[in-house]
């Protein structure tokens, strides 16, 4: 394990796994050249991630990460 919880802490995820969040912040998304640039900054990441420390990256749904909301099943 690359990480220990120390103290006797347990941790959040019993996985020991951790989420890495990475943003482009567009500032007209009315402009597509701009997205588009954003779009292959975030491709570069992923494959940067992939091919030199075997991190696979995903996409998730937004609300996921959204701290104001709940994940469906919990209180």
């Amino acid at each position: 394990m690359l990480h220990e919880v120390k103290d006797g802490i347990d941790a959040i995820d019993p996985s020991s796994g951790w989420i890495l969040q990475a943003v482009v912040n567009v500032e007209n998304v009315s402009e597509q050249s701009l997205v588009a640039q954003a779009l292959e900054e975030m491709k570069s990441l992923r494959s940067d991630l992939a091919q030199n420390l075997g991190v696979e990256l995903e996409v998730v749904d937004r609300m996921l990460l959204d701290t104001r909301t709940r994940v469906p099943g919990q209180p």
